[in-house]
């Protein structure tokens, strides 16, 4: 009796510890490496919304262009962000700016040849740092690659954006670009 009471325990404990680690292997990620893959994971479906060069809107009036944009790309930004593309657009549009013959990058994602605002699909993403407020990690800042054949910032190298990602909720959204 005693003899299956041992047996028994060890059984048990062993199966505790497997559990333990099987639970580690899969959800135990480490803070730092969790942050990291759910912002690239947020940025990456921003980008699978739609293909490169397709139109999103082609509205010429700044506040029907930036309500479009929001529209159908907002739940991947911040309130902060959301504002952010309004203003852009609208500086964008301002003395009826001939996109044909001047294109611009309005941000990371979007620009305007001529013929309405285009989705820019960046070609790569990588992790640049953590953003932490005491031990807690509040958002990362990513590096993008831009598309070569799309326009690049006025006054800067367009090769890449870096995209800082914030925690709204729980989910990482778009706060900040710096080109």
């Amino acid at each position: 009796m005693r003899q299956r009471i041992k047996i028994i325990t060890v059984l048990l404990l062993l199966s505790v510890l497997f559990g333990i680690a099987l639970y580690t292997a899969f959800f135990g990620k480490d803070p730092h490496e969790r942050a990291r893959d759910q912002s690239i994971d947020a940025l990456v479906k921003l980008f699978d919304t739609y293909e490169h060069g397709e139109v999103i809107t082609t509205s010429k009036n700044p506040e029907q262009a930036a309500y479009a944009v929001n529209k159908k790309l907002g739940k991947y930004f911040t309130d902060s962000y959301a504002d952010k593309i309004e203003g852009k657009v609208s500086r964008a549009m301002e003395n009826d700016r001939d996109f044909e013959k001047d294109p611009a990058r309005i941000t990371f994602f979007l620009v305007n040849k001529g013929n309405g605002f285009e989705f820019s699909k960046p070609v790569g993403i990588k992790h640049g740092i953590w953003l932490t407020y005491g031990d807690k990690i509040e958002g990362t800042e990513l590096w993008v690659d831009l598309p070569p054949d799309d326009p690049s910032w006025e006054d800067s190298n367009g090769t890449s954006a870096t995209v800082i990602m914030m925690k709204d909720g729980r989910k990482f959204k778009v706060d900040e670009v710096k080109d």
